[in-house]
């Protein structure tokens, strides 16, 4: 069996890919998570909701890692087709910046989403233990779809 985390090196993308992975398997948790992250009760999930790694919606093609960095790519996207988003940005290794957040919101707008919601995923230091947390630190919303 093909280990799913071989065509990634740094440590975030495979921290993304197998939520990815996860969220795409089971519509139940996709919902549940949604839900949790919006803070919105979700009856249904939206039909057409897409979920895409290093990648803007619209273009057919991953990109390498190399040329995420340069784009101001978000590591995830789960998105709508029409409004609404919601991008995911990793951080293990590096630190969260915001510059890096509004390239992503920026990005965002581009590609004609209005309902721009950003999380970002994060290994923090806390009395010098490692504590997966994310984090609903930098969520812009305009309007609630979803």
């Amino acid at each position: 069996m093909r280990n799913i985390f071989d065509q990634y090196q740094q440590h975030e993308n495979r921290l993304t890919h197998a939520l990815s992975c996860c969220l795409s398997e089971d519509p139940n948790l996709l919902k549940q998570f949604l839900s949790w992250v919006t803070g919105k009760k979700l009856i249904m999930l939206p039909k057409r909701l897409e979920i895409l790694e290093q990648q803007v919606p619209g273009e057919r093609d991953e990109l390498p890692e190399e040329e995420v960095e340069k784009r101001g790519i978000p590591d995830m996207w789960i998105h709508d087709s029409a409004k609404w988003c919601l991008l995911i940005e990793s951080k293990v290794d590096a630190p969260v910046s915001n510059g890096q957040l509004e390239r992503h919101y920026k990005t965002a707008i581009r590609c004609g989403f209005e309902d721009i919601q950003i999380i970002v995923i994060a290994i923090v230091l806390i009395w010098s233990f490692q504590i997966f947390l994310i984090l609903q630190h930098w969520m812009r919303s305009s309007k609630t779809s979803i």
